[in-house]
């Protein structure tokens, strides 16, 4: 699944823009595969980024910003990050 995930993003920012929302779309299911596999370091940035693209893009109040936000504490939770 990972290198699947790896190509849409790439093709993605190629067709549509580093900073479209579909972008952060696949960003953040990269993160969240690559937390489920074991690697939350690496997990953060990519839903950190994602996380910005939607605020940018779709601004505070959208659900898609919510998804982000709720995904990146997760993954801050499990990082020792809760406080």
């Amino acid at each position: 699944a990972r290198p699947l995930y790896e190509q849409a993003l790439e093709l993605r920012e190629a067709a549509l823009g580093k900073n479209h929302p579909f972008c952060a779309q696949t960003l953040g299911n990269l993160a969240m595969l690559r937390f489920r596999m074991g690697d939350g370091r690496a997990s953060i940035p990519l839903m950190e980024r994602a996380l910005a693209i939607r605020l940018e893009a779709l601004g505070p109040h959208s659900p898609d910003t919510a998804s982000s936000m709720g995904n990146l504490a997760l993954l801050y939770r499990h990082a020792g990050r809760d406080k």
